[in-house]
């Protein structure tokens, strides 16, 4: 049994508490105002027993420099401490009813959770149930830790092979790489860089042979002459239009006289013409044979203008990188290469050309010949042949790429390459490391599915006939508690990963299954009221402790246990309060409403009772001290009269007061009033509703008669805000149900 706090200290609003009191009795109630620290003094009795220190270190003292401790003696003679984040024993068993029993075990907010389910099944099973479901939850805890294993490694994995997801880790771990792996990873990155440059496939053109043309067949044209004719006459013609200076239509006119001249006199003068030189150098330089090999000459002289050593140069460097962009897409037959050294030789070849073709334009009909013979010039015509040749078997294979653009598939090119890369690397560290312990972990994960199953079973067959008793249990307390609902269908089902319970909620002949949800149908969320949550939760916890064999030596906390419960069910609580202090060790009752504790005292065991308040300032100085019920519920009838006055005449609030709290004001303050007005008339757990039912019953001689009315408004303004959670309240509207109470009291 605890007896005092000797000190708290930097733990929730306390910077420090002192037990200013005689020691806790048996049956202790402590008032205590929300936010005093009630919840903190639950959580301080929940860390002694369990041990673990983050219930206090959660609630550590904001801004505290000194470490948390706590001081506590108990009947036994014996301290039991916290400090430096652990406690120096355990004071026994201690079962606590609070929010955070409620949001473990039942639900949280409005809903019942997977992790409630799973909280609720030692509450429900007994000592021999939580062992088998200990089992059950070790195995689910060790298939967590393997499986967090495989994770880790399949993270390791993803890490250094993006390509690999999670659902594909397992599929890639037991893979084999192929024999030609290499191979499969180059084709598929230039798969993938086809894709990529689709669109610059289609539109680039391939590169370009060198402009040769008939390059190749200037030695024998420049070898060239025609037979009978002197090889002076071009000399000789041009030497006469210099001298006669006829003019840039002279050479027209001379070939046109020649043509159709007599062969053996001068149209002009009749004179002989044979044996005249000049005359002969006309018919030479104007005949057919010689126009054409001039015009073969002329040729060359053009084609050479189109291979300059300057645009050469720059085609080939064009290529090279055409070349290099095209390596990267196909696999090109040889890539096309003319050195620095084989285009220095070809650019001289090409200059030797330029100027032999210049002599030969110079004098046509006298044969020209490198120094050489031609060989050097030969060789560098042959290899532009050879370089043409290598473009042309190249662009044929760009040319294949180029018609196949239009299947490829870029997100699958990039996804197969990927995959490729990540098969290499499972011959490497550190994935191979990884997939090796991916391995080892996947087989004990199996492993344990099977031992889970086995510990599943047993645990399934002795829940099986438990469950029954502990349900049959938990309705007869709801029975007690007058609600409209009772528990049905509890079984342990193992969906997830550990042990949880399933149940659903009867009303009438319909059933409701915790923890189902829907926004349109009936769910657990709409079908309870707040107070028959809380009233399920109490059940549960009543159920629990009722099943402890050595409930006589264990503590018991609650802490605000009637949470939006009505008249009835709070005092349907204290009855069960008061019953299991006589079963346990101690109980402790914590609440912020003196009413509910004055129910508690005023028939329990005054020998056996002893009541305290929860203070605490501002500056974190708290305190435990002797408490009246009586006492307190006189001061709150005048603050709340004033509280209600102050609104009705001014529809000001009073210091620290809220529109909130002026509602919740009115109907205790009404009901107090008409039990103080009325001694004995009206029971206890009387609400205005069925007072205002008593006065309209008795008639109109009755005092309050006229006031019959306004009773029942203000029973409707407030009965949807009896325990917060409301809607907030209108100030007009407030303010006029508020001048009905003085209507009703008037100066009283």
């Amino acid at each position: 049994m605890l007896q005092k706090f000797k000190a708290i200290e930097e733990i929730g609003r306390f910077s420090k508490l002192t037990h200013k009191a005689e020691p806790l009795t048996k049956l202790s109630l402590v008032f205590g105002r929300n936010g005093y620290g009630k919840s903190t003094l639950c959580s301080i009795l929940r860390s002694a027993a369990d041990g673990k220190a983050a219930h206090i270190t959660a609630r550590r003292r904001l801004g505290a420099v000194n470490d948390s401790r706590v001081e506590s003696l108990w009947a036994s003679g014996s301290t039991f401490a916290y400090s430096a984040g652990g406690w120096n024993g355990c004071p026994g068993r201690i079962y606590i009813f609070d929010n955070e029993y409620v949001a473990k075990n039942l639900h949280v907010g409005d809903s019942v959770t997977r992790e409630n389910k799973r909280s609720l099944l030692p509450v429900v099973l007994g000592d021999q149930g939580v062992a088998l479901a200990e089992k059950v939850v070790a195995l689910d805890k060790e298939q967590r830790e393997v499986d967090e294993q495989r994770k880790n490694h399949g993270r390791a994995i993803s890490l250094r092979c993006k390509s690999i997801q999670d659902k594909e880790v397992s599929a890639f771990c037991k893979a084999v790489a192929p024999e030609d792996l290499d191979e499969k990873i180059r084709n598929a990155a230039q798969r993938m860089e086809r894709a990529k440059q689709a669109t610059v496939i289609k539109q680039k053109p391939s590169p370009a042979p060198t402009p040769i043309g008939d390059l190749a067949k200037i030695p024998d044209i420049l070898a060239t002459t025609i037979d009978g004719v002197s090889e002076n006459a071009a000399q000789l013609v041009s030497q006469h239009l210099e001298v006669t200076s006829l003019g840039e239509r002279a050479h027209a006119w001379l070939e046109y006289g020649t043509r159709h001249a007599p062969e053996e006199q001068c149209p002009y003068c009749a004179q002989e013409t044979t044996g005249v030189l000049l005359v002969a150098a006309y018919r030479a330089y104007f005949s057919e044979a010689f126009k054409a090999l001039k015009a073969r000459i002329d040729e060359c002289q053009r084609i050479l203008s189109e291979v300059s050593p300057e645009r050469l140069t720059e085609l080939i460097k064009r290529n090279d990188a055409d070349f290099a962009y095209w390596a990267k897409l196909c696999d090109l037959p040889s890539i096309p290469v003319l050195t620095g050294e084989e285009q220095a030789a070809v650019n001289a070849a090409l200059e030797s050309l330029k100027a032999l073709v210049g002599l030969k334009l110079g004098n046509p009909l006298e044969p020209v010949e490198a120094a050489d013979g031609g060989a050097s010039i030969q060789a560098a015509l042959g290899r532009l042949a050879a370089y043409n040749e290598s473009v042309a078997a190249a662009s044929a294979a760009i040319e294949k790429v180029r018609s196949e653009v239009d299947d490829f598939n870029l997100q699958q090119a990039e996804s197969n390459h990927q995959k490729w890369l990540a098969m290499a690397e499972k011959a490497r560290d550190p994935v191979k490391a990884a997939v090796e312990g991916y391995l080892v972990a996947d087989a004990r994960f199996e492993a344990i599915k099977i031992e889970k199953v086995s510990a599943q079973t047993a645990l399934t067959n002795y829940t099986s006939t438990t469950m029954a008793a502990r349900q049959a249990t938990v309705n007869d307390l709801l029975a007690d508690f007058g609600a409209n609902f009772r528990v049905v269908d509890a079984k342990t089902n193992f969906i997830g990963r550990e042990p949880n319970t399933e149940f659903a909620i009867e009303i009438g002949t319909h059933k409701i299954k915790a923890g189902d949800k829907s926004d349109s149908a009936p769910s657990f969320k709409t079908v309870l009221s707040a107070g028959d949550k809380t009233t399920l939760a109490l059940a549960f916890f009543i159920a629990q402790i009722g099943g402890d064999p050595n409930l006589q030596d264990a503590v018991v906390v609650f802490d605000d246990p009637f949470n939006s419960q009505d008249m009835e069910r709070q005092f349907q609580t204290t009855s069960h309060i008061r019953s299991i202090c006589d079963k346990a060790c101690q109980t402790i009752v914590l609440s912020h409403d003196p009413r509910f504790l004055q129910m508690i005292e005023k028939n329990a065991d005054k020998n056996l009772v002893r009541t305290f308040q929860l203070q605490c300032s501002d500056s974190g100085e708290g305190a435990l001290e002797r408490w009246s019920s009586a006492d307190e519920l006189k001061s709150l009838y005048i603050e709340q009269s004033e509280i209600i006055r102050e609104y009705a005449s001014h529809q000001k609030l009073l210091k620290g007061q809220t529109l909130n709290s002026v509602h919740q004001s009115i109907r205790p303050f009404m009901e107090d009033y008409l039990r103080l007005r009325f001694p004995g008339r009206f029971p206890d757990q009387s609400h205005i509703h069925d007072m205002a039912n008593a006065i309209r019953d008795a008639g109109g001689t009755d005092p309050m008669a006229s006031n019959v009315a306004d009773l029942y408004a203000l029973n409707e303004y407030t009965r949807p805000n009896m325990h917060g959670g409301g809607n907030a309240p209108v100030p007009g509207e407030l303010r006029a149900h508020c001048r009905k109470v003085l209507t009703i009291i008037g100066s009283y």
